[in-house]
């Protein structure tokens, strides 16, 4: 069975009873494959997602799996590639070709998955992995015996076999320094299932990751053995019974193998026309880090052999376990995850988990390390009551898997085992990347300050970013008097700003003691202020001749001018014109809409809750609206959580004035957030009350529900790096990018990043 239609290729690669292997051509990131199933005298029709599997590079071909649930002679099968409005076979023939499945159609056997799922920007995705852990109770159950919760032995290393569509368990793999030392099997949250040691002599497994359907485990000699430690491969073609391949094992000089990490890359070939791929395993013992390098094989490939790659000295003793990932382009970086806790040898100190990233280079026979961008991380629940901080912790079992199309997720559990008369049972985190693929697609730069005429442009406040004809704006007060200054860009990267010029009403120069905002309507540029000496709000601007006009206080249809205790916000929903501000003598959020295009005259008013109940807020409020739906999102009025209330000016009808969830978190805010839309999304920027970094969250108007909540991060001079701020960020979309501007974290330059306009 093979179809073509519209530049995709596929053809069914293998079959049996239980499960399907599709092969796609050309590779891309964007393919999506089904396999639809009727069964055998039903009508219904089936459709089962299939898992990416790997990519063969030099074929240019994209593997998918997906699970059958036993397969009967007489049912029939069809495959399906989609992507971007494409398909393959076209709609009509695959409503219409079929295979009928008899045992004589099962195809071959199935080679192991030998790689990670990967994609483009690893160090985004390690910054889209959340810092609080999501806890998850496994159990033990007899008669499967368990090492001895009150022993000093604990728990040393935690993975994951990467899911396949269509299965019904879960597995993972824990390794335990109870002696003999074991590798333990967890299926479906029950431990053990089954467990497994390697010869006498070999008494400690550490931390260890899984790539695909192989497991790598080191093993750490004992004080008796002179042969060093060994790192065993495990084959996981059945899940729930690793069986090590001794083929792939290599014996490492140095006795303490504490973790093993691996992953694959690519390599242009000799002619540079075909992709090479190889392997990299990265081994921690004491303060060292060994490399051995696996060239232009396949871990299914029987000469499959691990050759030393050097090595490299450091503060490499604080890593208790690490996972290696690589983007998945030719060329592309390794990157190194290291899970450490602080003060673990000192039970009463406080004790802190980071995830550190490093970036690793191989460069012909030679290994360049850069890093590390530390990540705090929240271990959550677990206590062994006989040991005085036996919960949850990066220094017991942890380590970083790969789930299908990329995404990341970093384990951890607590150091032992729990147990009463009647039950046994542990507590492990689960961090999964929040997941925003391929709904983000995370191509970001950036975090460079803006320069006009070499010179960077500074400020005491936050700046305001707003989309304009032909580009974006920037407005901001200046850093060394209370002017305002504008400056354009074209929004092209990394530069095309320039004219940054004080803003005159007339022959007068506008000033301002707090952030200005501004917005763009039709061929108008209107910014407000708070006044430089007061707090009155005030209002000016450009006409599509160039000329500002105004400067002038913000007044209500009563004549009554208002005041702010912050810098305002702007929007525009259904083409009003409006000003949002925080009342200083009650907190409300009060809103001005122009009452009449064309007048300085202005509706007034607090907003309203659900409840009737007037909005109040300790910080600058934001606007945005989609469609006929108004949207304000604001600092809480004595607490730090962030709250969100929508308007539907067709019902006339109010809504939430709640906490913002994303993924059942709450997020705070230090400052005042900020807020756009475009299309069907709102998009939240916010300086993170714990950390201070410049977050983004995504809101769907159409599924009521929030997204991602992602640190946002950059690749500045080659390195990736998260971004913080010490005030509050700004965000606009132009061209299809989402830009962020923003006051330096430890100085007062003006930053610009840009990234993707996530898929709608």
């Amino acid at each position: 069975m093979r179809f073509e239609n519209d530049g995709i290729t596929l053809w069914i690669d293998s079959i049996d009873r239980s499960e399907v292997t599709v092969a796609v051509q050309p590779i891309d990131a964007a393919n999506r494959v089904e396999i639809l199933l009727q069964r055998r005298g039903q009508s219904a029709v089936e459709r089962l997602p299939a898992s990416w599997l790997w990519n063969d590079h030099p074929d240019d071909i994209q593997y998918f799996r997906a699970g059958l649930r036993a397969l009967s002679p007489g049912d029939r099968y069809t495959a399906v590639c989609s992507r971007a409005g494409r398909q393959a076979p076209g709609r009509s023939k695959a409503e219409h070709t079929w295979a009928t499945f008899s045992p004589d159609s099962i195809l071959g056997p199935l080679a192991l998955r030998d790689e990670h799922s990967l994609k483009k920007n690893v160090a985004a995705a390690f910054f889209a992995i959340p810092d609080q852990g999501i806890e998850e109770k496994w159990s033990c159950s007899p008669p499967y015996s368990v090492p001895d919760p009150t022993a000093t032995y604990h728990f040393q290393g935690i993975a994951q076999r990467p899911p396949v569509s269509g299965e019904n368990h879960t597995f993972h793999y824990l390794t335990h320094s109870h002696p003999p030392g074991c590798l333990y099997v967890v299926k479906d949250g029950i431990f053990p299932i089954q467990s497994k040691t390697v010869e006498e002599g070999y008494p400690h497994p550490g931390g260890m990751q899984a790539i695909g359907d192989y497991l790598v485990v080191p093993w750490e000699s004992s004080e008796t053995n002179s042969r060093g430690s060994i790192i065993t491969f495990w084959s996981l073609a059945d899940p729930a019974n690793p069986v090590e391949l001794p083929r792939l094992r290599v014996t490492q000089p140095h006795n303490g193998a504490v973790c093993v990490g691996i992953t694959q890359y690519y390599t242009s070939s000799e002619d540079g026309q075909q992709a090479k791929r190889s392997y990299l395993m990265a081994v921690i013992a004491g303060n060292t880090i060994y490399f051995y390098r696996a060239e232009n094989a396949s871990l299914n490939d029987t000469s499959c052999a691990f050759a030393s790659l050097g090595q490299k000295d450091g503060a490499w003793s604080d890593y208790q376990s690490i996972g290696l990932i690589a983007g998945d382009d030719v060329g592309e970086s390794v990157y190194l995850v290291g899970f450490k806790t602080t003060n673990r040898d000192v039970p009463l100190f406080k004790h802190l988990d980071y995830a550190d990233l490093f970036t690793i280079r191989v460069v012909d026979n030679d290994i360049d390390i850069s890093g590390p961008d530390a990540k705090r991380m929240f271990c959550r629940g677990g206590r062994t009551a006989w040991y005085a901080w036996g919960e949850v912790h990066f220094t017991w079992g942890a380590g970083l898997s790969v789930l299908p199309y990329g995404r990341l997720d970093v384990l951890t559990c607590e150091r032992n085992l729990n147990k009463d008369k009647t039950r046994c049972w542990f507590v492990m985190n689960h961090f999964w990347e929040l997941d925003c693929s391929p709904l983000f697609p995370y191509d970001v730069n950036g975090d460079q300050p803006i320069t006009i005429g070499g010179r960077n442009i500074t400020t005491r406040t936050a700046p305001d970013l707003a989309p304009a004809p032909g580009g974006l704006c920037l407005l901001h007060k200046g850093y060394g008097d209370d002017y305002i200054y504008k400056a354009e860009s074209n929004g092209t990267w990394p530069g095309g700003w320039s004219g940054e010029q004080r803003i005159r009403v007339g022959d007068k120069d506008i000033r301002t003691s707090q952030a200005p905002a501004q917005v763009f309507i039709g061929p108008e540029h209107w910014i407000a202020y708070v006044g430089h000496g007061n707090n009155y709000i005030y209002t000016a601007y450009m006409d599509g001749a160039g000329i500002w006009h105004g400067d002038k206080r913000l007044k209500g249809r009563d004549g009554q001018t208002y005041i702010s205790g912050d810098g305002p916000a702007m929007g525009i929903s259904r083409g009003e014109l409006s000003v949002v501000f925080r009342d200083p003598r009650s907190d409300h959020v009060l809103e001005a809409e122009r009452y009449n295009s064309g007048t300085d005259t202005w509706e007034v008013g607090p907003i309203i809750g659900p409840d009737f109940e007037k909005i109040r807020t300790s910080a600058a409020p934001a606007v945005a609206a989609i469609g006929g739906k108004k949207y304000w999102a604001y600092k809480g009025h004595n607490n730090d959580y962030i709250y969100l209330t929508i308007y539907d000016r067709d019902s006339a009808s109010a809504s939430g004035d709640q906490r913002i969830l994303v993924n059942g978190k709450e997020i705070v805010t230090s400052a005042a957030p900020a807020l756009t839309a475009s299309n069907s999304r709102l998009y939240l920027a916010y300086k993170d009350a714990h950390s201070d970094r410049i977050m983004l969250a995504i809101f769907d108007e159409r599924l009521q529900s929030w997204s991602c909540d992602l640190w946002v991060s950059a690749v500045s001079a080659g390195e990736p790096r998260g971004i913080q701020t010490s005030l509050a960020p700004t965000i606009a979309i132009y061209d299809s990018k989402i830009h962020f501007a923003y006051k330096g974290y430890v100085d007062n330059y003006i930053y610009w990043t840009r990234g993707c306009l996530p898929q709608e």
